[in-house]
């Protein structure tokens, strides 16, 4: 029998009790290591980082435990020397540039800091090397993402069309989304010997461009819609107040755009995005799947012109917005198959390293219904705050309480 932690053991006289207590996991030194990628060592180099990324934050959460995480500093040549229990990690780090090291790096290269989060296992003495990716403040960016569904209690079916996507003008100058496409992009999630990962993998890990298959582009001549530096755009399916449909539903009503389909509710004051295919949005327009997907942001285009594929495994037409043309991309996985693994390589790493999967801490859709994912707003000990943007959905974004229109 276990009592507090320990084992209860009969002793040999009369009620005699003996409590053993197991020892603590076993504890290892180990030195944390802070590297930037390898396509951004140079970058790096013009700090004088030429050892490791210095006086970086890091907060080691375990996996398996309600143990506290643990937040430590990287020294000057970028590590340090940990000792915690052998076990499963989650490494979050980071370290945001001063005005004055932001000068001092390219300016072309827009870089803001540097950021990872990766899981580790941690299970023997030694050196331990942690890569973060550079953060820049590239242009638009997706900002926050909220497509999920909720079976309503009256009409016992699943309501999925209160969904919207932020956007946010991370730089420095005006930016006018008259033409912008919104994409919804081809994506195999799990490993199944019928559709097979590397069945796909022609189109998901092309590097010269993201294949989409359904799209809405900003309405617009060319200067119609201005986006001022730090501000929010926000595109609904229906700019309308969901919570008088399904409870908890969001409030729309103040989006800037809403999209169009075929069995849409239309806000008169709202205006609408454009349909620009390959396919069509089907009853209330823009959608997204709620278990995974990814997202394509892009400069305009003529999609209709763009180079055409259809899916291996299905009859549904998908076009390649070519690589310079990409702003942004966003993936997620919010379910893990119980029959099926992940596939190995999700998506192209051009656009983006790593799924965000951070909706799974809530294995319903029914808890998951009020969060979002956020991409991280970080504000610097000096300058102004800035969005995170490592080329890493995995890095940048989180779950937090959906906030349609607010940072």
């Amino acid at each position: 029998m276990i009592a507090a932690g320990g084992l209860i053991l009969g002793g040999c006289g009369a009620g005699e009790l003996t409590v053993v207590i197991p020892p603590p996991p076993p504890t290892t030194d180990l030195t944390l290591v802070l590297q930037p990628l390898a396509e951004d060592a140079a970058i790096a180099a013009t700090l004088g980082w030429s050892l490791g990324i210095p006086d970086a934050e890091i907060v080691i959460t375990p996996l398996a435990s309600n143990t506290s995480p643990t937040t430590v500093r990287s020294n000057g040549n970028g590590q340090v020397v940990i000792n915690l229990p052998t076990g499963d990690y989650e490494i979050s780090a980071s370290r945001w540039l001063s005005l004055d090291e932001r000068a001092a790096t390219p300016a072309i290269e827009g870089v803001t800091g540097w950021a990872a989060r990766v899981a580790k296992k941690l299970g023997a003495s030694g050196t331990v090397p942690v890569a973060l990716a550079a953060s820049r403040r590239r242009s638009l960016l997706v900002s926050e993402w909220w497509f999920n569904n909720r079976i309503d209690p009256v009409l016992g079916e699943s309501y999925g069309w209160g969904g919207y996507i932020e956007l946010v003008n991370n730089s420095d100058s005006t930016i006018y989304l008259d033409g912008i496409v919104i994409g919804r992009a081809i994506v195999s999630a799990y490993e199944n010997p019928v559709f097979p990962c590397a069945g796909f993998a022609p189109l998901t890990l092309d590097p010269g461009g993201v294949w989409i298959g359904w799209s809405n582009t900003f309405p617009g001549d060319g200067a119609d819609y201005p986006l001022r530096p730090g501000e929010l755009v926000l595109v609904a399916t229906d700019a309308i107040d969901h919570s008088e449909i399904i409870v908890d539903g969001p409030d729309l009503r103040g989006a800037d755009f809403e999209s169009i389909g075929p069995a849409d509710v239309d806000n008169p004051a709202v205006p609408n995005m454009v349909d620009s295919g390959p396919g069509a949005f089907v009853f209330h327009g823009m959608n997204f799947p709620s278990i995974y997907g990814v997202l394509a942001l892009a400069l305009p285009v003529n999609v209709a012109s763009l180079q055409t594929a259809v899916n291996p495994y299905g009859s549904n037409t998908y076009s390649k917005i070519p690589r310079a043309a990409i702003l942004d991309v966003v993936s997620h996985v919010s379910y893990l198959s119980p029959s099926s693994s992940l596939c190995s390589d999700l998506f192209a790493r051009p656009f983006d390293r790593g799924f965000n999967m951070t909706l799974l801490q809530y294995p319903s859709e029914q808890e998951r219904f009020p969060f979002s994912l956020h991409r991280t707003l970080t504000r610097p000990g000096s300058g102004p705050a800035f969005y995170q943007s490592t080329k890493n959905s995995a890095t940048d974004f989180t779950a937090a309480q959906r906030s349609p229109g607010l940072p």
